[in-house]
């Protein structure tokens, strides 16, 4: 086993930013976890967080979504790093212009926060997704 609990993600989400109020997506084993800290912000016990059904909430379900398609994304660069195939693959238009609009995304949200993204890879396969991200919008023709 690689990795036991996500427990500390979300502990460390919430000792970066203290002040604010964290939303997380409903996942009972972290919820049990976190129940056996007693989380404090100086004195007083800190309390900034909440566990979402996504299916109460359209935020939670949007960022559902977009953490689908980011996976599959990542398992197709992942495979490619781990067979170590150098050759990019031939992508159709439509496979292209999705992976531009998927860069685009991305891009806007790591301007807007760095929170929005949090990697737990090693860097190898984030300098690949990256890499291709850039290689596939130069093989789109516009």
């Amino acid at each position: 086993m690689l990795i036991d609990s996500y427990e500390c993600e979300y502990i460390g989400a919430m000792m970066d930013k203290p002040n604010a109020i964290h939303h997380f997506d409903h996942e009972s084993l972290i919820e049990r976890s976190l129940k056996k800290y007693v989380l404090q912000d100086g004195q007083k016990t800190y309390d900034g967080y909440e566990f979402i059904d996504s299916k109460d909430n359209r935020f939670v379900q949007t960022s559902d979504v977009l953490v689908g398609l980011l996976s599959d994304y990542f398992h197709f660069t992942d495979t490619m790093v781990l067979e170590r195939s150098g050759s990019m693959p031939h992508l159709s238009e439509e496979q292209k212009n999705g992976i531009s609009m998927l860069r685009d995304v991305m891009a806007t949200s790591e301007r807007i926060s760095p929170y929005f993204q949090k990697h737990t890879c090693p860097q190898s396969f984030m300098d690949y997704r990256y890499k291709f991200l850039e290689i596939s919008d130069h093989q789109i023709i516009k």
